[in-house]
């Protein structure tokens, strides 16, 4: 008797994840599984480290306060250095840097010989405007990186160029993506969605695969300063209204259907998750912790497993929380245990009242929430898992 043939439906454009992809998802789904059970037993240890290693940006974007910062405050090269080897000393493996623009520190290229020297794998942070001036030892030693991170903010160069300060911006940040890649630097690509480019979202991913991008990380613009020591400048008008949520929410419709045909890994799928909520909450500015609605139990792993280092020394668990201590004058290891009372309310389910304003932590978390409390996420679990597998996404 013939078998009955059974035709597997996918939605119009798709294309299937190739084989490769799977082992990937896989090993993620199995990593979140430990830090989960790690988690329950309270022995979750960090493993990332971020370094802002300067102040100084050749950038004036729109939405952000580095220009407002002092450089003259900018850890020294011998401290830095130290505090690498004290996050090796602490099993800390990655390191990302970043700014201002990190690559406008002269002593850069020693810091990262020292991070490489340690054996800790590294990622740079980078608006991308001075990679096509680097010489062929410098491109040597970003090859040795996990990524290198472009800021990129639209397909359009008047968008971006608009977004990031100046004329010619876009020009000379494809440039360097393109001097990056063509010696096979794995480069990812960093969008922030504001009410300007938030129709540009399928144009971005087409653009990443024409450039040959490894990876494309979207976030929501949020209205917050990206840096404890300045205010917030205004950036209200850049924020998606309640009456743009329509258009986001086709936009990034859209644009998954587009990565999900050419073959781009971006974390559009699992964005569009939270990504109306977050404005939502934004828009109203109740100060409400509106993950909760998003997933049932929601759980913050991120202070757990990461701190970040501001380029004046101050330690924060998280782009926006405020400062806990500074190192500048005492080890890494003594500044992490100000952060204890933080991560005992966190596992309380009590929340610093400035965790209204998740959104670079957002991914992490809302991943490890759906692992970390399955039953109360059942739903939601299985729609990230076929989401991931179905448009390979990441």
């Amino acid at each position: 008797m013939r078998g009955i043939g059974i035709r597997r439906r996918f939605p119009l454009g798709h294309r299937r994840m190739p084989q490769e992809g799977y082992p990937k998802i896989g090993s993620r789904l199995i990593r979140l599984l430990k830090r989960s059970a790690d988690y329950r037993r309270g022995a979750v240890s960090y493993n990332s480290l971020g370094i802002n290693v300067t102040a100084k940006c050749n950038s004036c974007c729109r939405f952000c306060e580095a220009h407002l910062l002092d450089s003259a405050r900018d850890l020294s090269l011998e401290r830095i250095k130290s505090l690498l080897r004290e996050a090796r000393d602490l099993g800390i493996l990655k390191v990302s840097f970043s700014g201002g623009e990190p690559l406008m520190r002269k002593d850069i290229w020693s810091i990262i010989q020292q991070c490489c020297g340690l054996g800790l794998s590294y990622s740079i942070l980078s608006n991308g405007l001075l990679v096509e001036g680097l010489g062929q030892e410098e491109l040597a030693w970003l090859k040795k990186a996990d990524s290198i991170d472009i800021s990129l903010e639209s397909h359009r160069a008047e968008v971006h160029n608009a977004l990031r300060g100046a004329a010619g911006f876009f020009e000379r940040t494809v440039r360097g993506i393109k001097v990056l890649r063509g010696h096979n630097i794995r480069v990812n690509t960093n969008t922030v969605i504001c009410s300007l480019n938030l129709g540009d979202l399928a144009g971005m991913v087409r653009l990443g695969k024409e450039l040959d991008v490894c990876y494309m990380a979207f976030q929501p613009l949020h209205r917050w300063s990206n840096y404890h020591a300045v205010p917030p400048i205004e950036k209200a008008h850049l924020s998606v209204g309640p009456r743009m949520i329509s258009e986001l929410e086709q936009s990034v419709a859209d644009a998954v259907r587009v990565s999900g045909k050419i073959g781009q890994r971006t974390n559009l799928c699992m964005l569009q998750r939270w990504l109306v909520p977050f404005f939502r909450a934004q828009n109203s500015n109740d100060g409400r912790i509106w993950m909760k609605d998003v997933a049932p139990s929601f759980t913050c792993i991120g202070p757990f497993e990461s701190a970040l280092i501001d380029s004046d020394g101050s330690l924060c668990p998280c782009v926006m929380l405020p400062a806990y201590d500074d190192i500048k004058d005492k080890s890494l290891v003594e500044a992490l245990r100000s952060l204890a009372p933080l991560k005992n309310a966190l596992r309380q389910g009590r929340f610093h009242p400035d965790c209204y304003k998740c959104s670079c932590q957002m991914a992490r978390n809302y991943s490890f929430t759906l692992v970390h409390h399955p039953v109360a996420n059942f739903r939601n679990l299985c729609g990230a898992v076929w989401s991931l597998f179905s448009h390979h996404q990441n």
